[in-house]
């Protein structure tokens, strides 16, 4: 958080809820994870995933195993989904 005296803007924790690193994130999704399974994913595409799911988190303090890069995509990808679906029910 940014202090009051300051004008330092607060530190993004996550991307969550912005839409053009979601749509990034979403285009990894589709292209590379959802079409192979773990065991074919060439170098390129575990380079991929691991940056999407670095756009979804800037702040991460370690690099995540590729099964948790790619679960945590998809519950990002479904967080967002949700609230803006919900939002627009109402």
């Amino acid at each position: 958080m940014g202090c009051s005296s300051c004008k330092r803007k607060p530190q993004v924790i996550n991307n969550l809820n912005n839409e053009d690193v979601i749509n990034y994130v979403k285009q990894i999704y589709d292209n590379i994870i959802l079409p192979n399974t773990t065991g074919e994913y060439s170098d390129l595409d575990r380079i991929e995933i691991i940056g999407g799911y670095s756009a979804l988190y800037p702040n991460a303090s370690s690099a995540p195993s590729l099964q948790d890069a790619i679960d945590n995509i998809r519950i990002g990808i479904e967080l967002y989904n949700d609230q803006h679906t919900k939002r627009f029910k109402r």
